[in-house]
């Protein structure tokens, strides 16, 4: 069990930061989607979907390490999860929802979605980081880990 559920007024500012965030660099994408390459407002509608669910898969990634989330793989479930979700994502996005007046998108811009999501992961990381470091979350962490591992060497000898 960690401390971190005692400080949940840092960690609540530390979502706050990275929603701010991820929220900045998706509303940018989707204005430069409207204002620069025209798109209809069913298409934005459908567009704003895809970058609901590809940033939420993004940041769920990235929150889950505290340290660089590249630093090691999801679980074989959460990655089987993420893909999936992914995939059916990306196939309706493609074909279209006519019910929901959701027209096929293009799939380069479902792809350019995924790409956004993956860069605003890696900035939003960046800033996780920082944070953490500013907060001690991090250091807090691996200083109990390396004080569990010192005990448990000592209890050994």
């Amino acid at each position: 069990m960690y401390v971190d559920r005692w400080q949940i007024i840092r960690l609540i500012v530390v979502g706050l930061i990275f929603g701010i965030c991820m929220s900045g660099v998706a509303v940018g994408y989707l204005f430069l989607a409207k204002a620069f390459y025209g798109l209809s407002d069913a298409a934005i509608r459908g567009l704003s979907f895809c970058v609901l669910f590809y940033f939420t898969m993004a940041s769920l990634i990235s929150v889950r390490e505290r340290k660089f989330f590249w630093n090691s793989l999801p679980s074989w479930q959460l990655l089987v999860a993420v893909l999936g979700d992914s995939v059916v994502i990306f196939i309706l996005a493609v074909v279209g929802i006519p019910p929901l007046d959701w027209p096929p998108i293009y799939f380069g811009w479902v792809f350019a979605t995924i790409g956004a999501a993956l860069i605003s992961a890696i900035m939003v990381d960046f800033v996780k980081r920082l944070v953490f470091t500013l907060y001690r979350l991090y250091d807090r962490k691996v200083a109990r880990d390396k004080e569990k591992a010192q005990a448990a060497t000592a209890a050994l000898k």
